[in-house]
Formats: structure tokens, sequence, C-alpha cells
């Protein structure tokens, strides 16, 4: 039996538990239960998840039920074999507003047999905040169904570029993630001003996600003369087709617990050009740039250097291919999944 919860439309940690659930469902000797809220709010969805959890326990014998928490939701419960998934440190976020929520989740984890984290990165993260937890980490990277999200034809990928008025001499950057602070928008806007201005006339900027930054991008856009196109909420349709209809993928976020629009980007053929934060580094090796945060010279040139070679942009892309094939989500769950719900089972 599996527990966790899911809210309304989802981001990284939300697609993360609900693509995990997809592909446990194909394996018969799972059971899986899974607590649903509508709606994304920081507090109540973890609290609605330990309320669902406590008011089943009372109907089941605990000691045959695996709770996978993706946020903290089993700190409260006593019995049962726990596994919990930590993505990143919410103090990172917002140190102020975050803190009951990163204690609630810490303490989940404190109470879990396991603890998976998505990166390397991310292990060194928790193990610093929580050095006692550093036997229970389980680094298992997140996951991409490469069936799905793949290169489209080249016909589709131009009917789609019409729709949203890209044209063929136009070179499509794409970002996909919360438009907040921490994640980069205002830093892509920033590096591209510094390109050539020819560079900069051939630049579509195209931004997928909402946030409390969306007003501020815009203006920020407006006053650097860049061609920016936003949407807030696609569906995996749409997403899919954005991804294919862009020509690289550039992230300059400062937090990632993983980076999993990068690897979504990567396996439909995007070169990515990013910040070493997450697990991004250890995703790209060799189909793409990376560099350390705040090297805007590096990221400049490496745009100069794709957006200007056609037969780089070929290179690269099918590098992304290729490796995001080792992080499909059939392999994921086969040779981490199963082994650790085993163990934990058998605890």
């Amino acid at each position: 039996m599996f527990f966790t919860y899911l809210y309304g439309k989802g981001y990284g940690s939300t697609r993360y538990i609900t693509e995990l659930v997809r592909f446990l469902r194909r394996e018969p000797k799972f059971m899986i239960e899974v607590n649903y809220f509508p709606i994304r709010l920081r507090y109540l969805g973890p609290l609605f998840s330990v309320m669902m959890h406590f008011l089943k326990s009372k109907k089941m014998n605990l000691r045959e039920v695996i709770i996978h928490s993706n946020n903290g939701a089993a700190s409260l419960i006593n019995n049962g074999r726990k596994i919990e998934t930590y993505h990143h440190s919410h103090l990172m976020e917002n140190a102020r507003k975050n803190v009951i929520y990163e204690n609630l989740h810490l303490f989940s984890c404190k109470k879990s047999i396991k603890v998976i984290v998505p990166s390397i990165y991310t292990n060194k993260i928790l193990i610093k905040a929580a050095p006692d937890l550093a036997e229970k980490i389980v680094v298992i990277p997140n996951g991409v169904d490469t069936k799905i999200y793949r290169p489209l034809p080249e016909e589709e990928r131009n009917i789609v570029r019409e729709k949203y008025g890209i044209t063929e001499d136009k070179i499509c950057i794409l970002y996909v993630g919360r438009i907040e602070k921490h994640k980069g928008q205002i830093e892509i806007l920033k590096t591209l001003s510094l390109l050539d201005k020819s560079l900069r006339r051939k630049t579509v900027l195209f931004l997928v996600g909402s946030g409390s930054m969306e007003r501020y991008v815009k203006k920020i856009a407006k006053e650097k003369e860049i061609h920016l196109l936003h949407r807030r909420w696609v569906t995996t349709g749409e997403l899919i087709g954005i991804y294919n209809c862009a020509d690289l993928y550039l992230s300059l976020s400062r937090l990632e617990g993983f980076g999993l629009s990068v690897l979504e980007a990567m396996a439909c053929g995007l070169p990515i050009i990013a910040w070493r934060t997450g697990a991004i580094g250890e995703l790209v090796n060799g189909c793409g740039y990376v560099t350390e945060i705040d090297n805007y010279d590096f990221i400049r040139e490496s745009l100069e250097i794709i957006m200007e070679s056609p037969r780089i942009r070929k290179r690269l892309s099918r590098l992304s291919r290729e490796r995001s094939l080792i992080y499909d989500w059939r392999n994921i769950v086969k040779r981490h999944y199963l082994k650790l719900y085993q163990q934990v089972y058998e605890a």
C-alpha cells in the first residue's frame, strides 16, 4: 500500500510523485492509494494528508503498509513503514516563511526508515542540516517518460511554432518553472540583454509557469526589448509541443532539488545551458554547457555558440535525447524503487 498526496496543477515535486505512482501501478505486487488535495496550499495540503493517513490507519494494519510521503505528511503517524522524499531545503527558498514546513519535513525524515533525495547536491544539503540522517539517505534521481517526452516530427514542430508566432528565422529559448526570484527569470533577461544586437533581434524567450514575479518579469522584458512569450498553465501535450518548438533550454535557477524540467527538455532533444544547481550538472554531463552560479559571461558565450551554429545545436540535441534515456521512469522504478520498497517492507 502506497500513501501520499497530490495537489492541483503540479510543479516538479507533484509531477515526480504523479509519474512514480503511474509506473508503480503497473507492478502487480503493489496496491496503491493516493490522497488528493485539489489545490496547492503549502500547509493545508500536508495537514490534509496527515489527517487522511490518521483516519485510514484506524481501519487497517499499518504493519502491512508502506507510507511514502512527499511533503512531511507522515511525520505524525506513529506506525507503518515510512519513506520520505526530500527534494530540497525550503529554507533556501524563503527561510522566514518556510521554517515550519522545513521542520515538519525534517521530522518526517527522522521518523522514516529511508529518505530519498534526487541528487548528490540535495544529499549534501540534507546531511548538513541533519547529520544523523546520513545512513538513511538513498540517492534516486527523478525520472522522465521518454515515450511521452520525445522529439516530434519536423512538421509537427513547425505547426507548434506557427501557433505561437515563432518564425523560421527566430531562435526560441525556453524556461519552464515557477516565476519566482530564485528561479532566475530576471537573470535570463539580464543575460539576453548582453547579446549582440543582431542576435537579440532573432531571440524569442518562452517562459512557462506562474508566480509572484510575473508582472515584474514582463516589465523588465519590455524595458530590455526582448521578445517574450508566456503561458501560465499548459497541459502535458501542450508542454511537449512547447519543448519541441524551442531551439535550446536555458536555466539560471539558483535553487533546484533536481531540475526536472531540464530532464524533460533533454528528453525532447533540447541543448541545455544552465547554472550548476540541483542535479543539473549530473544530468547534462556533455549535452550542453553548465557553469557556476553568476557566471554571466560563460552563459552569454554559450548562447552565442549554440545560437550561431545549427550543427552544434543538432549534435547537442542528439546527445540530450540519448542521455535522457538513462533516466526513463521504467529504468528508475526497476533499478531503484522496487528494491527499496522490498527492503523497507522487510525491515
